[in-house]
This record gives structure tokens, sequence and C-alpha cells, in this order.
């Protein structure tokens, strides 16, 4: 995970995480694409205990990682509305179905929960094991609509920003959405 994802997840937890879990306790956090390739290229170390119970999700077990789904697109070992966050960064782009991973998201969030998520909008081709997408501006809202999610805020780096910030040339794109409460 580069720099700028890293800082967009810093401002989220300290937008967001406050009012994820107002009955109290500590706040459920997914993240989706867990596993550890480097020092810092997961998002776990913004989410300290006993504050939050942090949950590692990935598509094969390694260093941060807690579920190794059976089926890597629909997570029959979580349960709905188990989390009260969930983040991912850098890894919708290897995704081949990332929309039946944003409905996944929005099926175990729980009724307010939030999600980040932040994937390049730019860049060249990375696969790991694949390289199948990039994030558009538009590209958020669409995926939100479809899966019940409120969009709540989404980013794409600008030209200038681009050029000036370090990993920079993926040109993040991101998204904040909650899930509604019910009534």
């Amino acid at each position: 995970m580069h720099e700028s994802s890293f800082v967009k997840a810093e401002i989220f937890v300290r937008e967001y995480a406050p009012a994820a879990r107002p009955g109290g306790g500590s706040v459920r956090v997914l993240e989706i694409g867990s596993k550890s390739y480097h020092t810092q290229d997961t998002y776990r170390l913004l989410f300290p205990e006993p504050r939050f119970a942090y949950v590692g999700l990935d598509l094969e077990a390694g260093d941060n990682v807690d579920i190794v789904p059976a089926n890597p697109f629909i997570w029959n070992e979580i349960e709905t509305g188990a989390f009260d966050i969930c983040v991912s960064g850098q890894t919708f782009e290897h995704n081949p179905y990332f929309w039946i991973t944003f409905a996944e998201i929005a099926r175990v969030l729980a009724p307010g929960g939030v999600a980040l998520i932040v994937a390049p909008g730019g860049g060249a081709v990375h696969r790991y094991p694949l390289d199948c997408w990039r994030f558009y501006p538009d590209s958020w809202a669409s995926v939100a609509t479809v899966t019940g999610l409120e969009l709540v805020e989404s980013y794409f780096e600008t030209d200038r920003l681009a050029a000036a910030v370090k990993g920079g040339h993926w040109r993040d794109s991101a998204v904040v959405v909650r899930k509604p409460m019910l009534e």
C-alpha cells in the first residue's frame, strides 16, 4: 500500500470512527485484502485494541489474515451486520467481481456502519495475480446505488495533487459509504 492511501485511511478513522459504535464497546473492523507483504501495507495500525476489534480477510493465509473465506466473493463465514467499519485499500483493482465484494461489504456492515475503499484511478498494470480495473469519480456512486449503500463522499486525485504526492501516479480514488439504519 502506498503512503497516500494510508493517509486517506488515517483521515477516515479520525472523521468516522468516533461515531461507528454508538452503543459502546469495541468498534468491529473488517479489512478486506489484509495480507501483509511489507512493513506498512495494511490498515491494521490504525485500529489498535481495545478501542477496535480488528479482523483481516484475504484470499490466502498469511501475516495479518484472520479469515480466508471458502468462496472469495461470498463470505459465508461472516454473519450479516457483524462489522461497524469495513476498509479496503489497493485490492479492488485486482478483484474480477468487485461489485460482488461491495455487496458483501453492504451485507456484513451493521446498520449505520461505514466503509472506506481506496483503489487506483490510474497507474500501470500490476498483476497480483490479476489487474482488472481503475476507478473514476462516477464509479463509486454507481456501485453504492446497486448495493443499497449511502454514498457519503468520494474522492479522485486531481492532476496537480497526483503530481505532488508520493504514490500519486496511482491517482487514488476513494469512497466512504454508509449502510442505512433500519427503521
